[in-house]
Parts: structure tokens; sequence; C-alpha cells
């Protein structure tokens, strides 16, 4: 047998078989009989935001929660939670945290500006503080902690690096300068109105600077300097 014949007995017994899975329907049609058809599958709703554009689902229960919050005055996680489930409580959550007045996240690097390690910490400390207890009220105290870990407390502790850098400036500059004018006096010279002036200068910006040793040496020997040189 050639191939030829091989394929042409294939389809043959193909479209057979095809004919005969028909037949019971061709016969019950024959009769009047209809076949049960397969139930609908109902199609997905089309969302629309409120200008008209085409949004998927989630969006629509985003701007749902949203809109929501804002008409009904919800200022509270609580109410969010209470009020709504899924989505549309997360978007509520997320308007209620923008209500919020959190002050700006400023970036941290400049460690030469001049600004001092205190001014730092209570900028880090009222961004961080109204962050993670925006995290608390919505009821998250993992990301809370998470947060606070990995960000809040590393960025407190590098707020050590402005007064790592003005402590040149603020103190071991003014303490060689006072240390010079001693070491005149005990050779026997005496003070001028220049030497005067430059110690009431340099004094209040050493005293105002975090207690530490540099600080407290300077301060003795201002204090013996002042009694010397008054």
């Amino acid at each position: 047998m050639t191939v030829g014949r091989i394929l042409r007995a294939v389809l043959i017994g193909v479209a057979a078989f095809w004919l005969l899975s028909l037949l019971p329907a061709i016969l019950l049609r024959m009769n009047g009989i209809e076949l049960p058809q397969a139930p609908a599958v109902p199609e997905e709703p089309v969302y629309h935001d409120r200008t008209g554009k085409t949004i998927n689902r989630a969006e629509y229960d985003a701007m749902l929660g949203r809109e929501y919050a804002a008409a009904h005055g919800i200022r509270t996680h609580a109410e969010c939670k209470a009020q709504l489930q899924h989505l549309q409580q997360l978007a509520c959550d997320r308007y209620v945290s923008s209500q919020k007045s959190i002050p700006p996240h400023i970036k941290q690097t400049d460690w030469a500006s001049g600004k001092t390690t205190e001014q730092c910490r209570r900028e880090v400390d009222a961004y961080w503080s109204a962050l993670v207890e925006d995290l608390r009220e919505m009821g998250d105290d993992h990301a809370a902690g998470v947060w606070t870990r990995k960000h809040w407390a590393p960025e407190s502790a590098e707020c050590q690096n402005y007064d790592n850098v003005r402590i040149s400036k603020v103190i071991h500059e003014p303490q060689a300068r006072l240390s010079a004018i001693l070491k005149r006096l005990d050779s026997g010279g005496t003070a001028t109105d220049e030497d005067r002036a430059m110690v009431r200068r340099d004094l209040p910006g050493v005293a105002a600077f975090p207690d530490n040793p540099y600080r407290t040496a300077y301060l003795r020997d201002a204090d013996r300097f002042l009694q010397l040189a008054p």
C-alpha cells in the first residue's frame, strides 16, 4: 500500500468518526429535542474612574475607599477598619495618613554644614516618630518595628557626625589658641585686650557643645585665664 493510500484511509476514518459523533445530536434535533447548553460564563464588569477611563477592579476599589473616607470625614485608621474592608480599607488608611501633618524627611549628609547633632536628631525624630506612630495606629506594629530598626535608629546615630566634625572648629581650635595664651602668661607675659576678646568670643560656643572631656578641659582653662586676666 502506498503512502498516499494510507493517508487517504486515515482521513476517511477521521471524517467518519466526526460524523458519527454528530449523529446523536442530529437525530435529537430531527425529533425536536434541544441539547443542553453549557452555562454562560459571566463577563468581568468594566470599571471606570470619574473621568471615564477604564481601570481594573483594584484601582476601582481604591477609588471608592478614598472617596468614602473623604465624603464621611474619616480621620482615624480605626474608622477605616470599622467601616471598610480589603482594598477599600487600605485606600482609606492611605487617605488618613495623607491628611496627617508629617514633617519632611530631611536627608542628613553635609556633616560640615555647622548643624549640631542635637538639631539633626530633632529633625530625624520629628519625621520618623510621626511615621511610626501612624503605622502603629494602623495596627501594623511589625512595620513600625522594622522602620525603627532599619531607618530611624541608624539615621539618629549618624547625626553624631555633625558634632564629630564641629568639635575641631568649636573646641580644638579655641583650645589651641587658649593654650598658647596661658603658656605666654605662665612665662611672665601679659594678656592683651585681643586675648580677652578672643576667649570671650570662643567661650559661648564651647559651653554650648555637648559635654565631653575636651569641653571640660577648655572650660577649666578659660576659667583660669579669666582669673589671671579679668
